[in-house]
């Protein structure tokens, strides 16, 4: 039993080249991206906050 395996078409080869290479760096640039972004607006979910409070006390008796 033999199997017939048919001669590969060298311009399939070559576009299946570019598209791989065309893929590779599309995803080197958005990774670059990605992390300009990240370096420029950086977030977290352990953030804490802190902010100076002043106590307001009214000048009459009773609530505000």
């Amino acid at each position: 039993m033999t199997t017939d395996v048919p001669p590969s078409n060298p311009v399939q080869r070559l576009l299946g080249l570019l598209f791989s290479l065309l893929v590779i760096v599309l995803a080197i640039l958005l990774a670059l991206a990605v992390n300009r972004s990240a370096k420029i607006n950086p977030r977290t979910d352990d953030a804490q906050v802190r902010a100076n409070v002043i106590g307001i006390a009214p000048q009459v008796p009773g609530t505000i």
